[in-house]
């Protein structure tokens, strides 16, 4: 058998071998392997009840709001006035708030 649990065969080298049955582990190393796998088990639960620290847990964002659910209007740009030739009036296209719900995500910021 060779450094990696290889058995040897009579050709030499370790392609020619077979992997070494898990069985043939003694007990620390079973016992090892279990304590990982329980503690990798723990750690990710750990982590997804906590959120936000590892990217596969994070809920999306929108990219063209950033969360907000909102942009700026595109009439007014967010100054809620629209100036014309002779006065400045109220926007229509956002009724003078300055920004109108997100069109990539409709308003949810997801």
């Amino acid at each position: 058998m060779d450094r990696f649990g290889f058995v040897v065969g009579p050709g030499g080298g370790s392609g020619s071998g077979r992997r070494r049955d898990v069985s043939v582990c003694t007990v620390p190393e079973k016992l090892a392997g279990l304590a990982f796998i329980a503690t990798s088990i723990a750690l990710g639960t750990a982590l997804a009840q906590n959120g936000a620290f590892i990217g596969a847990t994070k809920m999306r964002t929108c990219l063209s709001c950033k969360g907000k659910g909102e942009v700026k209007c595109p009439v007014c740009n967010g100054a809620s006035v629209v100036k014309t030739e002779k006065y400045a009036k109220r926007c229509q296209r956002c009724d003078a708030l300055g920004s109108i719900p997100c069109g990539v995500c409709g308003g949810t910021g997801k």
